[in-house]
């Protein structure tokens, strides 16, 4: 299971979401962590992982870090006009994704955002940054910006879905802010 949600006891009731799955994509996820375990020098489980075939025309693939802001911007180049795009983001700051966002508005693409208004975090009150002045910035594209309503805690999911008329969908969960700290491999 992969999740955006922070395991401590001061994110506990953030909005979070997660996805559980099972075949190929497990390798890809045991690779990435696999990474981390080798830089932190820790024990290295052993593992008996086999790709499967796939039976159906899904695909499900595990990003990280620089991946991420690839596979987001490759989605926004590819919507049409015919699209929409819906999104739910915790922070949202990186120019590169901002705008090719306002480049797909203008290409005519649908899209719906939702965002954190940022207002506060483990109880401290916060200035509504980088989301507020974004999402003004958005809006004033045409965007349709709407902000989660949060009382105290936080909504801290990141998804991006771009919906195709043919049917096809690609989903995004991710668990990096569309930040540069998080997208330019400053963190893991």
């Amino acid at each position: 299971m992969v999740l955006t949600g922070n395991p401590h006891n001061g994110s506990s009731a953030h909005r979070n979401i997660a996805v559980k799955f099972k075949g190929p994509a497990i390798n890809d996820l045991y690779i990435k962590e696999r990474a981390v375990l080798e830089m932190c020098r820790r024990h290295i489980p052993a593992t008996d992982l086999e790709p499967r075939a796939v039976e159906n025309d899904l695909r499900l693939q595990v990003l990280t870090e620089k991946e991420i802001k690839h596979a987001v911007i490759n989605t926004l180049r590819e919507a049409t006009p015919d699209d929409e795009l819906s999104m739910i983001l915790f922070y949202v700051s990186d120019r590169e994704i901002i705008r090719h966002l306002k480049v797909a508005k203008e290409r005519g693409v649908s899209i719906r955002i939702i965002l954190d208004t940022n207002k506060d975090a483990f109880g401290i009150r916060k200035s509504g940054m980088p989301n507020r002045p974004v999402g003004y910035d958005l809006h004033r594209y045409g965007s349709d910006v709407r902000w989660a309503d949060t009382h105290g805690e936080q909504c801290h999911s990141k998804m991006l879905l771009r919906r195709s008329p043919s049917g096809r969908s690609t989903l995004l969960l991710e668990s990096a802010n569309y930040t540069r700290r998080n997208l330019d491999d400053f963190n893991l």
